[in-house]
């Protein structure tokens, strides 16, 4: 349940590493987003896509699309309050990894990207496989219906559009002038989730095409953390000097820490 004078997070689920965590104040700071159109060409948890006017989101990372599609269909949250335990035990947690192990890692139904999706939650949404199948370690969350209900709303009210795609295939023929395309940069090279490959390539990559969308006069956004607990990431100012920036500082790393030297930077050109 959302309290009084909180601000509803737009998001079916989290990804950590892979989602920008401040795009509510963003919103704040740039309360014209709202109105736009958002093409999130590094799709993780999806918020601002959520957020804003409608759009769509693309990524050549399993299970992502598959994930997002499933919230949007209205079976989504009753189905997962069948699946996910209401006392989630380790032993419920393992019996539910092996089951869906079993398939080899295939999601072909939305009983299955059901108990995908009690597996992340279960794991404290840890996106981690590996050659036998999902492998997060046992760490539960609590489940937000209320929320889920409301991405599942919102999906469909404003058509949302998921394609499993990768950077090669980006096209700006969809893009219009009421379009923002986005992306938020991992500030760690690495592989994340099922085979999705951060790297220096993959950097220099998205930086080509954001200044090539700014050079044709299209809106972008580019997120990215900036410092964690006290500590400067990849300074993306030197390769983005063509944007405009802010950072938006003190957000929680986790309940256990108070740290207030968290931030993320957000870069734009309107």
């Amino acid at each position: 349940m959302v309290k009084l004078g909180e601000r509803l997070s737009l998001k079916p689920f989290k990804y950590p590493g892979r989602e920008a965590r401040t795009i509510s104040s963003l919103l704040d700071q740039k309360p014209e987003l709202k109105s736009l159109y958002i093409y999130d060409i590094l799709l993780s948890s999806g918020e601002l896509l959520y957020s804003c006017a409608g759009g769509i989101g693309v990524t050549e990372e399993k299970y992502i699309v598959d994930m997002h599609k499933f919230i949007s269909r209205p079976v989504s949250v009753g189905l997962l309050k069948r699946t996910i335990p209401s006392q989630y035990t380790r032993r419920k947690y393992n019996t539910l990894r092996e089951r869906f192990n079993e398939r080899t890692l295939r999601v072909s139904t939305w009983t299955h990207c059901s108990e995908l999706y009690s597996l992340w939650l279960g794991s404290g949404f840890s996106h981690r496989y590996r050659n036998l199948g999902y492998d997060g370690s046992y760490l539960p969350s609590t489940v937000d219906y209320e929320t889920l209900e409301i991405c599942s709303q919102v999906s469909r009210d404003k058509r949302l559009i998921f394609r499993q795609e990768g950077l090669s295939k980006f096209s700006d023929s969809i893009i219009t002038d009421q379009t923002v395309v986005y992306a938020h940069l991992p500030s760690v090279f690495g592989r994340y989730g099922a085979n999705f490959l951060w790297n220096e390539k993959a950097l220099e990559t998205t930086v080509r095409i954001f200044r090539e969308l700014y050079e044709l006069g299209y809106k972008v956004c580019i997120s990215s953390q900036y410092e964690r607990r006290g500590l400067l990431c990849t300074d993306l100012t030197e390769r983005l000097p063509f944007l405009s920036h802010i950072t938006i500082p003190q957000f929680k790393v986790s309940e256990l820490t108070f740290e207030n030297s968290n931030s993320e930077i957000y870069f734009f050109n309107f």
